[in-house]
């Protein structure tokens, strides 16, 4: 029997959605001067091979990165979940995820229908480096998942939290369960950012050495995204005081 809600409560994502939207702007507004760019230099009188490959590189890594946190934007903005006093209803974008390939639901589940919360960690390793994700899915009684989205960047300083408080809420409003599913491994693609491919949701659970080697990778990455900004300026301040 499910905890007694008199209003219904709607959790949202609208301040992070309005954040990486004001970024989306942002790296939008530097793809269009990089293409703008790419034409003056093959305009250009003295025509530079090596010119022109550097800036449309530049351009093209600019340009993925803004349709990776365009649908970011996207998602977060769309994404809704209202807890009723038996039932969730559910506005959930196809983009709530950035690994994962999913459809939009929009609809509502009885917390009969609903078996419980599953969740996973999953690794996802590129270039020697690695990124954790913790997703969260609802695991309905006819047997089907239904993904929430995903906490990003764990073991990191940028590591996000919104999902795990939506799981619990569920869960204390349901009387449900939670069932943890240990850590699954996709494919990070280049810099989990294409050709990332999710691991099943069934997959079985990692070794514990597995896991282990794992977070140690990812604590590496979250140490050299720290570091490498810091180095990069010390080493541009260096050139302008000489």
């Amino acid at each position: 029997m499910s905890t007694k809600i008199e209003k219904p409560i709607v959790l949202r994502q609208l301040a992070a959605g309005w954040i990486s939207t004001f970024v989306t702007v942002l790296i939008g507004a530097l793809s269009v001067f990089l293409l703008g760019l790419v034409g003056i230099v093959l305009a250009a009188e003295q025509f530079s091979i090596g010119m022109f490959l550097a800036v449309a590189a530049t351009a093209s890594v600019v340009i993925v990165l803004f349709c990776y946190v365009l649908r970011d934007a996207r998602g977060k903005l769309g994404w809704r979940i209202s807890i009723g006093a038996d039932a969730l209803d559910l506005d959930l974008p196809a983009s709530r995820s950035l690994t994962h390939r999913l459809k939009p639901v929009h609809a509502r589940l009885r917390f009969d229908e609903i078996e419980s919360v599953e969740t996973r960690l999953e690794a996802y390793r590129s270039f020697g480096m690695a990124n954790m994700n913790r997703s969260y899915a609802l695991r309905l009684n006819a047997g089907d998942v239904i993904v929430l989205g995903e906490d990003r960047a764990l073991g990191t300083q940028l590591a996000s939290s919104f999902f795990q408080r939506v799981a619990e809420r569920i869960v204390e409003h349901g009387k449900m369960q939670m069932r943890d599913l240990g850590m699954a491994e996709g494919r990070g693609g280049i810099l989990s950012v294409l050709f990332t491919s999710p691991p099943h949701w069934d997959a079985p659970n990692l070794e514990v050495k597995r896991q282990e080697a794992l977070w140690n990778r990812v604590t590496l990455t979250g140490a050299l995204a720290l570091i490498v900004p810091i180095v990069i300026l010390l080493v541009a301040m260096a050139r302008l005081a000489f």
